[in-house]
């Protein structure tokens, strides 16, 4: 996975409500947006989220980045190792 590639239907959303909310928890984030995301996006939503809080994170516009980072950390991406799969 390219950290370059990174992109998600819900960004913008996730971006304006985090910004609305001054917040990143997820309980108070994920309401302003949930009835538009799959069961699977607001899983990944809560679970990126909360990575956010409990590593005392932050994003702006490098969304992307901070999501392939929390990827990496989580072994939901490489990191751009190859694995020899």
């Amino acid at each position: 996975m390219s950290k370059s590639k990174i992109d998600r239907p819900w960004f913008n959303q996730l971006h304006e409500a985090v910004k609305t909310e001054g917040s990143y928890e997820p309980k108070r984030v994920i309401p302003h947006f949930e009835e538009y995301l799959t069961q699977g996006e607001s899983e990944e939503v809560r679970n990126f989220l909360t990575w956010l809080v409990d590593n005392k994170r932050a994003f702006g516009w490098n969304l992307p980045d901070v999501f392939y980072e929390y990827l990496v950390e989580t072994g939901q991406a490489d990191g751009g190792r190859k694995h020899g799969r």
